[in-house]
């Protein structure tokens, strides 16, 4: 059973945001697949936005490595090896750790309310049965994690590892979602909220038990030792 104890709070999106989740909303299911093209004027029709916007979104998604995107050429979702995968966890898993600790340091209510916020969107997504939009949650959940460790090294260093929740996806190796245990997905978030607010030493802690069960269930679900 999932217990959320956290005060709802309405969190607007800039219209360069909405498009930036909406491209994601489309690699989670399976309409965007690595090294497919994207094309800014179509996107843009599409969504109904400037193709300007498009553009600042995939920037954003550039930086994440969730594209690639060329300046005047071409962007293509991006393509990754197993082997990158692995590596990919390995930094956020020493990443995630700074930023635990980092958090935990000068955590205060509004810390809790403003992670607490992203694990209940998870929940409810889970309830609504709205895959892709667990994932967002799970996405946010993370960025906020490091947007509250006020260190704008940690934050720009963490972009390299934001594409993680989904990073199995990119690998052209499965064009399944990785059958996770949802609600047990959600309580390890809330777990990690909960031990943020404790001590440094304890997020460090949770942090990493975390991140090592979900590389596990990443490898499982693509047939690696």
């Amino acid at each position: 059973m999932i217990h959320t104890r956290f005060s709802t709070r309405i969190v607007p999106k800039t219209v360069v945001e909405q498009v930036h989740d909406a491209i994601l909303e489309r690699v989670l299911a399976r309409t965007f697949r690595p090294g497919d093209r994207i094309t800014e004027t179509t996107l843009a029709r599409e969504l109904g936005v400037s193709q300007a916007t498009v553009n600042q979104a995939l920037f954003d998604l550039d930086a994440k490595g969730i594209v690639s995107k060329t300046p005047n050429k071409e962007t293509r979702i991006r393509c990754l090896c197993p082997e990158d995968i692995g590596t990919l966890f390995k930094i956020r898993r020493i990443l995630e750790g700074f930023v635990g600790e980092a958090v935990a340091k000068d955590a205060t209510r509004q810390t809790e309310l403003s992670l607490g916020y992203w694990v209940e969107r998870m929940d409810s997504a889970l309830k609504n049965d709205d895959t892709p939009g667990f994932y967002i949650a799970d996405y946010r959940f993370h960025q906020e994690l490091h947007r509250q460790s006020g260190s704008p090294v940690l934050i720009r260093a963490c972009q390299a590892i934001a594409l993680a929740p989904f990073a199995y996806l990119l690998s052209g190796q499965t064009d399944r979602l990785l059958p996770i245990e949802y609600p047990g997905t959600v309580n390890d978030h809330q777990e990690i909220v909960e031990a943020v607010m404790t001590s440094p030493a304890k997020a460090v802690e949770v942090i990493h038990l975390k991140i090592e069960k979900w590389l596990d269930n990443v490898r499982s679900h693509l047939g690696q030792p």
